[in-house]
């Protein structure tokens, strides 16, 4: 039963535990990185590590309780691994989509000056700092070791916020169509999808902010405004009754 026990610690901690990085992802402009892993692994890893807690708390019960319990317990620890595990792929995100609008005004500018789109890369990477510079080195890696244009950036496709990028890049580069043009109107759209976002989640904001207000001053207004009346009524009726 211990045994048991210790796999089930074991596989929920390998789940929420972050990945150590390699040399592949300490070099980028040596090595190119590895895609980013598909959200199905990491789904098939959340549901192997859940499906091991249930056995153990069927196996710890016992009986048909036990595998009851077992079973309700899945799809609870599911939830729960990801609440743990998505704030700091969120914050990742998020700050990938800050820097992005920068980047292309950046690259646009580089390139502007002369300088080819696999240097420009490079010199970009280095000013916006992480997390989107490791992206565009990962990228400019890839260009440099003879990779499509479309094949280097697929990987960033699937990072809300640079998809407007890399989609850029790619018809740049197939069509032959002027970049940094093409860079800047993505910059402006990324501005205004953000804009538009943060103005979503203040309006969201201030929705929910009325719940806990109206708490507050919901027990106040039923003694002060519901009570009165109530215990009124009731003494009239009282009186009326003798």
């Amino acid at each position: 039963m211990s045994v048991v026990v210790a796999v089930v610690v074991g596989s929920v901690v390998a789940v929420l535990l972050p990945r150590t990085p390699s040399v592949a992802d300490r070099v980028p402009t040596l090595v190119p990185a590895r895609p980013p892993r598909a959200k199905g692994s990491s789904s098939a890893a959340t549901w192997l590590a859940s499906i091991s807690l249930g056995v153990a708390v069927a196996v710890l019960v016992g009986g048909l309780v036990g595998a009851v319990v077992g079973v309700c317990a899945i799809p609870g620890s599911v939830a729960a691994i990801r609440r743990l595990s998505s704030p700091s792929q969120r914050a990742h995100e998020l700050a990938l989509g800050r820097q992005a609008p920068l980047a292309c005004d950046l690259i646009a500018a580089v390139l502007a000056s002369g300088a080819d789109p696999v240097s420009s890369l490079g010199a970009v990477a280095r000013a916006v700092g992480s997390p989107l510079g490791d992206v565009l080195l990962d990228v400019q890696a890839r260009l440099v070791l003879g990779a499509d244009a479309r094949s280097a950036w697929s990987g960033v496709a699937a990072h809300e916020g640079l998809a407007v990028i890399a989609s850029a890049m790619v018809r740049a580069t197939e069509s032959g169509a002027p970049l940094a043009d093409a860079l800047r109107r993505a910059a402006s759209d990324l501005r205004l999808s953000r804009r538009a976002q943060l103005l979503s989640r203040a309006r969201v904001l201030g929705v929910r902010a009325v719940l806990p207000l109206g708490l507050c001053f919901l027990p106040a207004f039923v003694l002060l405004g519901v009570v009165p009346v109530v215990v009124s009524l009731i003494s009239q009726v009282l009186v009326v009754g003798r």
